[in-house]
């Protein structure tokens, strides 16, 4: 199960070049804090204070250029997946040198992710490019036998679009991930997969929109996926406006999974946390999608997530899936993770 930051705090980035990859961020180096010494992944928010920005991550070593191609984030806080390397080292472009941020919010550590290429960290473009209708992507061809997820990079190959992205191929689903606001950039998600390694996806509005994967969850990471979970787990019905409201729980949960879903183009805002009180942190824009972060301290139950959303007109926050100290081994249930 990945560790969650009990209180997250935000690190201002030193040594940033302006409109160049910055290579080999560490732990306690260039702002940042120290990571745990079995850390390979970062769930972090990174956005930066002077407006909009290019903005990406990549693992250091990251050849393959699929990064370097797009990325573009506004003034808000985009959630990311940051791989790290052997090294616990990452890469991080910017168009400026300075305002930039970055909130770690938890950790995967070893044992949760593999890697295509396994130590050689290798991103892979799945195939085929995406359509209107949902197809399978080719991910049991990388994943293996008990992968329960993958982090993907969704990428509008140069134009604007949403994405859907659903657990398997399941035709009459709506069990799917939908970002309503591509034009805020590319999306790095978590997606769960059935017990084939299956995932399927689907694009609309975009030319040349492509996926690559990035990494996989294996079953120690304690995945569970909700399964049609948008017709099912709407979990933000009855909040009000502008205030923090207490989200349903799972049983053994350590951490959960959210889309927050805004149907009209209004600039709202809205978080969630494990504390139901404070700044927006993070603060994520209409389309976009959060982790309801958890303590360390929850690691065996139910510690209450809370959202804040400022309009309740329009907005759905649903529960996509969550993670669990009580899956030990491969589940056909799985989870999912993004940004907007």
């Amino acid at each position: 199960m990945p560790v969650w930051v009990a209180s997250p705090s935000t690190s201002s980035l030193t040594g940033i070049n302006a409109g160049s990859w910055t290579t080999g961020l560490s732990s306690g180096n260039n702002g940042l804090p120290t990571f745990p010494g079995n850390a390979i992944g970062l769930i972090a928010n990174v956005w930066n204070t002077a407006g909009s920005e290019t903005l990406r991550v990549r693992a250091t070593g990251d050849t393959t250029g699929y990064i370097d191609t797009a990325g573009v984030f506004g003034a808000w806080q985009s959630q990311m997946i940051v791989p790290l390397n052997g090294s616990q080292q990452f890469d991080f472009y910017s168009g400026s040198a300075t305002g930039n941020r970055l909130t770690i919010l938890g950790y995967f550590i070893t044992g949760e992710l593999g890697f295509p290429g396994g130590n050689t960290y290798s991103p892979v473009q799945l195939t085929p490019t995406l359509t209107a209708t949902h197809q399978l992507l080719n991910t049991s061809s990388y994943l293996p036998a008990g992968a329960t997820g993958a982090i993907l990079y969704f990428n509008a190959g140069g134009s604007y679009g949403s994405f859907s992205a659903r657990y398997g191929l399941v035709a009459s689903s709506s069990d799917n991930f939908t970002s309503g606001n591509a034009t805020r950039g590319p999306f790095y998600e978590i997606i769960g997969c059935d017990g084939s390694q299956n995932i399927s996806a689907a694009s609309g509005g975009a030319t040349g929109a492509n996926v690559v994967l990035l990494a996989w969850l294996t079953s120690t990471a304690g995945l569970v996926w909700n399964v049609n979970g948008q017709s099912t787990k709407n979990v933000g019905s009855g909040m009000s406006a502008a205030t923090w409201a207490a989200l349903a729980t799972e049983s053994n949960a350590t951490g959960y999974i959210y889309e927050v879903w805004e149907s009209g183009s209004t600039s709202y805002t809205y978080s969630i946390n494990n504390s139901g009180s404070g700044g927006l942190n993070p603060n994520i824009p209409p389309g976009g999608l959060t982790v309801g972060q958890m303590s360390t301290g929850a690691a065996s139950g139910n510690a209450t997530p809370y959202a804040y959303l400022s309009s309740v007109s329009g907005i759905s926050v649903y529960e996509r899936g969550y993670f669990s100290s009580a899956v030990t081994t491969s589940s056909p249930q799985q989870m999912l993770l993004g940004v907007g």
